[in-house]
């Protein structure tokens, strides 16, 4: 989610059962070291000058040596993380870690983009490029700030949650990096909707609720449904994680979605066009803005007696 969109997926890389080892126990190695050990899987440290030497499985050194990772199990480990901040230790890391163990699986930290060309040719499993994660990311929370939200309240979520929701994503991204956007309803945003929501308030049969489920429906055949994911719904003083599809829509309201970009274009069919969004709500294709000018009508009503 943090890539560019429409970046090809890479091929997901995880983390293999066994002893790994970590060289390099700064704030990297250590956010590593967490996330290995909530996996269940053991792990050594390398590192030069650690701040605890007590800390279990620990190796004093840098790691470019053999002696210091034979030392680390090297030769019984499953992978092997380069994380340090210079860029020639990494490398030198895991050259002298394939020499000892050809089949060990390789996750080095790319610290200069200027570097690129070298660690690609390196052979390695996994790069970590610090620089285009931050970039990414940034870039991703500045084009959709409620992925924060999300993330936050996904992180809490266990395996089985996560796994289901990565199937849904993958089946409607086909092999793209997904393109996020939030859509807030408001007039000048989504005049349509917008409108459809404030007069959904009418206590009156000609004003029906809009729920979420009409923006996930093509707009040229309601009877088909968009590749769509709402991830989020955000309202004052509540947040709904994978909302429902019958979760009434209300003015203010703010979505994150998840789909390829060509799917946002027709789902903006919905939201603009009033015509448009009868059609979805109703099937009536012939009198879209007599829906609107008879729901009008009703909330001039009371001010006319």
């Amino acid at each position: 989610m943090m890539g560019a969109p429409d970046e090809p997926v890479p091929e997901p890389s995880f983390p293999k059962q066994g002893h790994w080892i970590i060289c390099g126990y700064g704030r990297f190695g250590r956010s590593l070291h967490k996330q290995l050990l909530a996996s269940g899987i053991e792990a050594s440290i390398i590192e030069p000058r650690p701040e605890d030497e007590n800390l279990p499985g620990l190796i004093i050194g840098n790691g470019t040596g053999a002696g210091t990772l034979i030392a680390a199990g090297v030769h019984e480990a499953t992978g092997i993380i380069a994380g340090t901040d210079n860029d020639g230790n990494n490398l030198s890391i895991m050259m002298t870690a394939r020499e000892l163990r050809p089949d060990i699986f390789m996750v080095a930290r790319q610290n200069k983009r200027e570097n690129s060309l070298i660690f690609d040719r390196a052979g390695l499993h996994l790069i970590m490029k610090r620089g285009d994660v931050v970039a990414h990311k940034i870039f991703a929370l500045l084009r959709t700030p409620l992925l924060s939200d999300f993330l936050t309240l996904a992180y809490e979520q266990n395996d089985e949650w996560v796994n289901q929701l990565l199937s849904r994503i993958l089946g409607v991204v086909d092999e793209k990096v997904p393109y996020l956007w939030e859509m807030k309803i408001a007039r000048n945003r989504t005049p349509a909707l917008y409108h459809a929501c404030r007069l959904a308030t009418i206590k009156s049969e000609t004003c029906v609720p809009v729920p979420l489920s009409v923006l996930q429906h093509d707009p040229h055949d309601r009877e088909e449904k968009l590749q769509v994911i709402p991830l989020l719904l955000k309202r004052e003083g509540e947040v709904l994680l994978l909302p429902d599809a019958d979760t009434v829509l209300q003015v203010s309201d703010r979505i994150l979605m998840c789909a390829t970009r060509s799917v946002r274009g027709r789902m903006q069919w919905a939201t603009q066009n009033e015509n448009v969004l009868h059609y979805l709500l109703t099937g009536d294709d012939n009198e879209g803005r007599s829906y609107f000018w008879r729901c009008l009508s009703n909330l001039r009503k009371p001010t006319e007696s």
